[in-house]
Parts: structure tokens; sequence; C-alpha cells
């Protein structure tokens, strides 16, 4: 029985963080969640499904069950359900999970503010963005997304200012996206929010849920939490 769950932040195609915890720590029978950009798609399929072959092979003599979302990193095919590993899913937009008695729900997706330097279907896609469906939220305990709502992480146009000017509707839907977000969080009513994307850690608190943006490669212990 998988008794520690873990939330994991981006890693953006690079395992090798997470596989040296796991050994570090001697991590095992244990369900890890990450959060989003696990990097598919970047790489050629013959690479990435041998990469994914080997990873799944670790996890499973370790016992460990490996569940993702789509970020904005991630080719969204991936995530259409026609991958199959022994301890390796990657979960469609709005999945609902049980983990140690508790209700998960996942949904996926965000913009790429870099996303005018990238080439369609090769390191952007289309369809990668967040998509807002309210009838397909529940109420649940825990809520995994890969982007923010508006009163967690920053807001602040400065960081992407250099981004910002050279797409000009960047940021209208970068707010609709917040917004979306902590719409998602008063429906699903969770007690407890993480994320990752942002790229830095942070917690916040708004009626009654915490949400805890994630590091990249951070590796979170939330059985307690």
């Amino acid at each position: 029985m998988n008794n520690a769950i873990y939330v994991l932040g981006d890693i953006h195609g690079n395992w090798s963080p997470l596989l040296t915890k796991i050994d570090e720590y001697d991590i095992r029978d244990c369900t890890i969640i990450c959060v989003g950009d696990i990097g598919l798609g970047f790489k050629s399929y013959e690479r990435q499904e041998s990469e994914l072959f080997e990873v799944n092979e670790k996890f499973r003599k370790r016992r460990i069950d490996f569940f993702g979302i789509r970020g904005n990193h991630d080719d969204p095919h991936y995530f259409d359900g026609g991958y199959e590993f022994s301890n390796m899913e990657f979960l469609k937009d709005y999945e609902v999970r049980t983990f140690g008695g508790k209700v998960f729900q996942f949904i996926g997706g965000a913009t790429s503010i870099d996303r005018t330097h990238r080439v369609e279907g090769v390191s952007y896609w289309e369809n990668e963005k967040f998509n807002f469906d309210p009838n397909q939220c529940v109420k649940c305990d825990v809520l995994i997304t890969h982007s923010a709502p508006t009163w967690s992480g920053t807001t602040d146009k400065g960081p992407i200012s250099g981004w910002l000017k050279v797409d000009k509707n960047l940021w209208s839907e970068l707010k609709l996206e917040r917004t979306e977000h902590s719409r998602i969080i008063e429906l699903c009513n969770p007690d407890r929010h993480y994320c990752g994307h942002f790229h830095f850690k942070s917690t916040s608190k708004q009626d009654g849920c915490v949400s805890r943006i994630l590091d990249v490669d951070e590796l979170l212990e939330i059985t307690h939490h």
C-alpha cells in the first residue's frame, strides 16, 4: 500500500534531480504527482519513449506510482490517454482520483510567455493552454493545476516585460488565465492547492485554501501537510 504522497515541481524533461533524490532518500512505496512541465514532446519520439520506459522501470522497482498533468511545456498529445506504463500515468484535464482517502482533481495547461520565440509543433503547441470548463469542476480536498490563482504568487509585469512588448495579447491572456484559476478554486473548494509554472516557491492562503507554488524540481511530501 502506498502511504506517502509527494508533489513535484516542473522538471522540464530532466528526470535526473528527481531520480537522485529518490536514491538519496531511499524513496519507495509512494505516489509522486508532477504539477506539469514534465517536458514531454521536446525529444524525438524514439528517445522520448526509451527515456520514459527507463524511468518507469525505476519507479516500478521502488513501487512508486507517478502521475503528471500537462504544463505549457508539454505536448498535449501525451495526455490523451494513449500512453500506458505500469507505474506512470499522464492525466487528462479534470481527471479525479482518490489518494490516501483524499479526493484530488487535476487540471493542466497554461500560456507560454515565450511563445513568440517557439516553434509550433516542436516547442510550442496551440492547445497547450489552460482550458476553463466549470462544468467539470468537482468538490475536492486537493486541487492540482499548472498555473495559479490571482492571489497566489506574483502578478507583477516586471519579470516578463520583455515578452509583453513582443506579444500584444499576452498580458490580457495571462490575467484571464489567473482569474479562471481563482474561479476553479472557488468551484472545487479544496483545502490544498498545488501548482508550478512560475519557477519559485510560494505559499498563500485565502478562504481556507492553502495554495503552494512549487519551485523547479522541488519534491514536497504532502501526506502530513
